[in-house]
């Protein structure tokens, strides 16, 4: 049985689920170069041209108002139709933090667990003739075939409370929604630099508190949103830091409502705000062991949907993911396919180099564009696409910006090899972080030698990397680790800031054209390819 999964959300993207195996997930944005794109999937579904499936299942938050249901269902069709995709049945799915749920729930081997979903927005559900706002909290029990609303927090910015069995609905902003308030406030290029900026900041007793918490349920102080909103660019981190310390505190409590009510479940994490790999940190610094989805934001609920959907047609097993690698296959890397990728007005030279030449050119503080095999889905660089640095060069972070245009405040993630993991860094019992899910502590005697992955709060975002994982990064890093006895590299995506990672070969190449990267490491052919100058 194939079973085709497609968010019309944010991040628009396709899952493919196979007997039960994730076969291929991608994002549309790869591909038509319009970052975090909403409602539009036809450039992934051309990768799928003339297939068969026997389910088709959509989703998209709030899709369950009459006005958008004819809306995506429409656009849905049309991109089917376009890619000639038959198909037996094609079924609407509205229930979106459901399908954040299903993501993290079926791709984290647990049996039984407690999921708990937060983001800017869902559903939003009418009740007793009087809509309830959207979703922004959500907790689901999920045992196998079975799963249970546990608790539903609404935020509305109507005059009217609304509380229920569990479900309450009044004036707020999710937690998730406060990052994109002050990113806006603040002229931030993405709401995960509120994140990195609140690093800076400090307990500012002038800021008003931001939530009460009574009986699980969230209020928000409208005085803390009053004076955000005319806050002075003084003040500026130390609001950053109100908003991250007080929602991280936030889902510690309701992390600690979880394990009082269910103890014996496993915890689950999904929804944009677990992209913040801060929290994610205090989470397990806290003492909960968790899965938090590497796909967390409304890309990641394609593939949650097609393997929830596949379970419940076929009453099979739905088998978890092993990597992120789940991009488009892409043709065998020849010399002759660089010289013909881009026009011929770009010139390039290209030469047979072992993987000890490149980790070399790292240590001399090159800048190493990698690019190898099927795309990583998701947000983060894990080795396939990614942008390599020396750690040690205390100049890293202002050489990387440069070329990727971030801002000066932003940290850069590491990726350490498995077996040294312990050695850099703080993981207070989590094994691994493959999906560079945390910011963790740089151990004191080792943060002043990898200052190009130091964040201000002595943290770095780590991915821990397994030969099993990716062999050829692996490999480079072990290169690496030999001549300057550093088992880490800096690693950022392969990308622009405000633009998606490259998919593509010619994407690679246009790269180091229009940014100052020194090379472009393609492994797969042992090939390191530069521009020439013309």
């Amino acid at each position: 049985m194939k079973v085709l999964g497609v968010n019309l959300s944010h991040h628009a993207s396709v899952c493919v689920v196979d007997n039960g195996k994730i076969t291929f997930a991608l994002e549309n944005d790869r591909l038509s170069k319009i970052k975090a794109e909403e409602k539009n999937v036809l450039h992934c579904l051309n990768y799928l041209k003339n297939n068969y499936f026997d389910y088709i299942s959509y989703t998209a938050f709030n899709i369950n108002h009459s006005s958008k249901q004819e809306f995506y269902k429409k656009i849905i069709q049309e991109a089917l139709s376009i890619n000639n995709i038959k198909y037996k049945e094609l079924i609407e799915f509205p229930y979106h933090h459901l399908t954040h749920s299903f993501s993290a729930y079926y791709n984290s081997g647990f049996k039984k667990a407690i999921c708990l979903v937060i983001d800017n927005g869902g559903l939003s559900p009418t009740y007793k003739n009087k809509e309830l706002g959207q979703e922004v909290i959500s907790i689901y029990k999920m045992e196998e075939d079975n799963y249970k609303d546990i608790l539903k927090i609404y935020s509305n910015n109507k005059n009217y409370y609304f509380e229920e069995n569990n479900v309450a609905s009044y004036p707020a902003v999710s937690t998730a929604g406060l990052f994109q308030l002050a990113q806006n406030i603040f002229n931030y290029k993405e709401p995960g630099a509120v994140m990195g900026r609140a690093s800076y900041g400090k307990e500012n007793l002038k800021i008003p508190k931001i939530f009460n918490f009574e009986d699980n349920k969230i209020f928000l102080n409208l005085k803390f949103l009053n004076d955000l909103i005319y806050a002075n660019s003084n003040d500026e981190d130390d609001f950053c830091y109100a908003i991250q310390k007080q929602s991280t505190e936030v889902v510690i409590k309701y992390l600690k409502f979880i394990k009082k009510r269910f103890p014996d479940y496993s915890i689950c994490l999904s929804g944009g705000f677990f992209q913040n790999c801060m929290t994610n940190y205090e989470i397990i610094k806290e003492g909960f062991d968790v899965f938090v989805d590497p796909v967390s934001h409304d890309g990641g609920t394609c593939i949650g949907l097609a393997q929830h959907i596949y379970k419940i047609k076929s009453k099979k097993k739905v088998f978890k993911y092993d990597n992120m690698y789940l991009g488009a296959v892409p043709n065998k890397i020849t010399k002759l396919q660089i010289q013909n990728t881009v026009s011929s007005g770009k010139k390039f030279q290209e030469k047979q180099v072992e993987v000890s030449e490149v980790a070399s050119l790292i240590n001399d503080n090159k800048t190493i564009a990698f690019f190898q095999g099927r795309s990583e889905f998701g947000p983060r660089a894990l080795g396939n696409r990614s942008l390599l640095y020396n750690p040690s060069d205390i100049f890293a972070k202002e050489k990387i910006n440069l070329i990727k245009n971030r801002e000066w405040f932003r940290p850069y993630a590491g990726t350490v090899l498995y077996e040294n993991k312990d050695e850099w860094f703080n993981f207070f019992g989590k094994d691994e972080t493959k999906y560079m899910s945390y910011a963790v502590k740089i151990k004191d005697d080792k943060k002043n030698i990898i200052p190009g992955v130091r964040h201000i709060d002595d943290t770095c975002r780590v991915q821990t990397l397994k030969k099993t994982d990716n062999e050829n990064f692996h490999a480079l890093i072990k290169e690496f680790q030999k001549i300057s006895g550093i088992p880490i590299v800096l690693n950022t995506s392969l990308n622009i800031a405000g633009q998606p990672l490259v998919e593509s070969l010619e994407d690679a190449l246009n790269f180091i054209i229009y940014t100052d990267t020194d090379y472009l490491y393609l492994p797969e052919a042992s090939l390191l390819v530069n521009k020439i100058l013309l």
